[in-house]
């Protein structure tokens, strides 16, 4: 059909005007009009029966979508009218936009832009279900609001995304890596991003209060995951404060930056992994627990990075711990040992690093006592074929002097181009490997 009207009777004797899809899906190259108070648009509760619409919808009546889908896919679309509309399965494929023109609406299955824009403008999206996004929509602050109440909501696409607000109390999952233009709300429920990166523009921040670890954005723990990303603009003046509210399941280990100057736009990412680092001399004398920031472009900052650790974590004596950061991968920086000058706080479980016009905060952070950590870390290369734990295999080429009692575990570690050095057994890692020749595992590894 081209375009469809229902029209109930409003004066004198009311009656309503019913449409029922009954066989078939409904195709408009035009709009759909639900006139009034009275005018029914039925999908058909036994046959979910779709709708797909090339013009408008304007819904001044009742429209009952089942468990059907709706799909918007003509060029300058919108939706329009009195009563607030409810969608089942919403696809969003016009060639240019599709405008929330007189309120909100609700979406009780899954949303799915596919193509050009969807404008919400004041009004927000309240969705059920899954969020696929392969387009990009904008808002004035509303957004898409994840309110589903039995289950996990799953966000994915290559898309852009405004504001997107979490308020599900079995939270939300990451499938693919997300970019935010504008706020991300945390009300209520855990964002699981996984490995992916959840990245934020400039313009955006990540809003909520009382986070904890019911209510954070969760990573998967490892080093190969990617963490919170987010951009900072030029600025010089007043203390200005963001805060990654990221942990890992069960753990709410924030990062707080805090900084008056950064003279280029640039990034800082941090990622938390849930395990003592692996580049230290005593593993039992360290946070079990590390931070890894990554900057790029940012420039002449001064603030400073303040790291939240749980007791559970702590190994040693913690009035001993010191605050530390790898630099540059071979080396650590650490605070001096003394209450007054080791930037951890035992009371509140702070760590803190400060900047002074940094260009480079890359690295690695974490606590621990100070001599668990090398001031330059060990270094070995291969000299022949042979067993991982094999001592003789190893030659030191670098950082401080250490004597091997077995395998070269958690220093750097390169296989020179002649050796085969085979894995032996389970417990083999390193903080940097270089493999030039061949690194063979065999059982039980």
């Amino acid at each position: 059909l081209n375009s469809l009207t229902v029209t109930g009777k409003t004066a004198a004797t009311a009656r309503s005007a019913t449409v029922i899809l009954m066989v078939n899906h409904l195709v408009l190259n035009g709009s759909l009009t639900l006139s009034n108070n009275q005018s029914y648009f039925d999908a058909n509760s036994s046959n979910n029966l779709n709708v797909t619409l090339k013009g408008d919808f304007f819904n001044s009546g009742t429209y009952y979508p089942r468990s059907n889908t709706t799909t918007f896919n003509g060029g300058l679309q919108s939706i329009l009218g009195a009563s607030t509309t409810s969608f089942y399965n919403m696809v969003v494929n016009p060639v240019t936009s599709l405008t929330q023109g007189s309120g909100s609406i609700n979406v009780d299955g899954n949303l799915t832009l596919s193509s050009g824009q969807l404008l919400c403008g004041n009004y927000s999206v309240n969705l059920k279900g899954n969020f696929t996004n392969n387009a990009n929509y904008t808002d004035n602050g509303t957004g898409v609001r994840l309110i589903g109440t039995t289950a996990q909501q799953n966000i994915s696409g290559s898309g852009t995304f405004s504001t997107l607000e979490l308020n599900n109390p079995n939270g939300a999952r990451l499938l693919s890596s997300i970019t935010l233009n504008k706020d991300l709300k945390l009300t209520a429920g855990i964002l699981n991003i996984n490995q992916y990166k959840l990245t934020l523009g400039v313009n955006s921040n990540i809003t909520g209060t009382s986070f904890s670890a019911t209510k954070m954005i969760e990573v998967d723990g490892a080093f190969s995951n990617v963490g919170i990303l987010k951009y900072f603009p030029i600025y010089n003046g007043t203390d200005v404060t963001f805060t990654y509210p990221l942990g890992v399941s069960s753990k709410y280990t924030p990062a707080v930056f805090t900084y008056t100057k950064n003279d280029v736009v640039g990034y800082i990412r941090v990622n938390a992994i849930n395990s003592y680092h692996p580049g230290v001399l005593d593993r039992n004398k360290v946070l079990q627990y590390y931070w890894e920031v990554e900057n790029s472009a940012v420039s002449g900052v001064n603030g400073k990075m303040e790291l939240y650790y749980k007791d559970a974590d702590v190994r040693g004596s913690e009035p001993d711990y010191v605050a530390a950061r790898t630099v540059g991968a071979t080396s650590w920086s650490k605070a001096a040992p003394d209450p007054t000058t080791d930037n951890v706080d035992e009371s509140t479980n702070k760590i803190t690093f400060t900047y002074a016009g940094a260009n480079d905060l890359n690295g690695e952070y974490t606590a621990g006592e100070d001599p668990a950590f090398p001031n330059n870390i060990p270094q070995f290369t291969s000299q022949k074929d042979g067993d991982w734990n094999d001592k003789t295999v190893w030659l030191q080429t670098g950082g401080d002097s250490y004597t091997l009692t077995g395998a070269p575990n958690g220093f750097i570690v390169t296989i020179s181009a002649a050796d085969t050095v085979t894995l032996n057994e389970n417990s083999a890692f390193t903080y940097r490997m270089q493999i030039n020749g061949t690194l063979k595992a065999v059982q039980p590894y």
